[in-house]
């Protein structure tokens, strides 16, 4: 009897450790059903979406990224662009914060630290930056004073090889997506694993300036992190 309860306590276990396996190794990706995620966060305020790709699926049965207006996905290539948008707060997927609209440019992105061109093209955390510094949403991740003219004649570094550059950290590059082709409903996408990278750090607003050949100094620091998982979209 004591052999019988021993061995049927094992074979317990050993599902139990299958099942756990399984789930770290799916990525959330379910057929259509695959997690997103993005969290912005800019001087304290948080600005979060968090849903699931059946959130997409229209009357036709499509599942086009493109339908809801709150949502965050990878196009990859030599350059990797990723776009981060909230559109709408009455939305499902829409967690926290204020609209905003996020662009990061990645050249030649591969697995750890890559250095991309993130554009934080709105937000209304922004407005007190642009309206009293007229930087237009400029910002360097090194503080210092730096040129808006490459003329020759200013001795510190041009602006436009650093404006706007920080170092992301990318931990996945996901998979591609597949497509379902249905006559009656419609075509359908079977998302793949997610995109995924991070970063979290100080940059710098320029304080007021009236000439682009006087230096300016980047030196009013904002607290910046972002942390994704975006879908793919190729």
């Amino acid at each position: 009897m004591k052999k019988i309860l021993a061995f049927a306590f094992l074979i317990v276990v050993l599902l139990g450790c299958s099942s756990d396996s399984d789930s770290g190794n799916n990525n959330n990706n379910n057929g259509n059903n695959v997690d997103y995620e993005f969290t912005i966060k800019i001087n304290g305020v948080v600005h979060k979406v968090k849903g699931n790709t059946s959130d997409f699926i229209d009357e036709y049965g499509s599942n086009l990224f493109g339908i809801n207006p709150n949502r965050c996905y990878a196009t990859i290539g030599t350059t990797t662009n990723l776009q981060f948008i909230i559109a709408d707060i009455t939305k499902s997927n829409f967690i926290s914060g204020q609209t905003l609209t996020v662009n990061i440019i990645i050249p030649n992105c591969q697995l750890g630290q890559n250095e991309a061109t993130v554009s934080i093209l709105t937000s209304p955390v922004l407005d007190s930056f642009d309206s009293t510094n007229n930087t237009g949403g400029i910002f360097v991740e090194n503080s210092g004073l730096y040129c808006f003219s490459n003329a020759g004649s200013c001795q510190y570094p041009y602006m436009e090889d650093f404006k706007n550059k920080v170092t992301i950290n990318i931990t996945d590059l996901g998979t591609s997506p597949t497509t379902n082709i249905n006559p009656q409903n419609g075509n359908s996408i079977n998302y793949g694993d997610t995109f995924k990278g991070n970063f979290s750090g100080t940059v710098y607003y320029s304080t007021p300036f009236n000439s682009v050949v006087v230096p300016a100094n980047f030196n009013i620091p904002m607290q910046l992190s972002i942390d994704f998982k975006a879908i793919r979209i190729n």
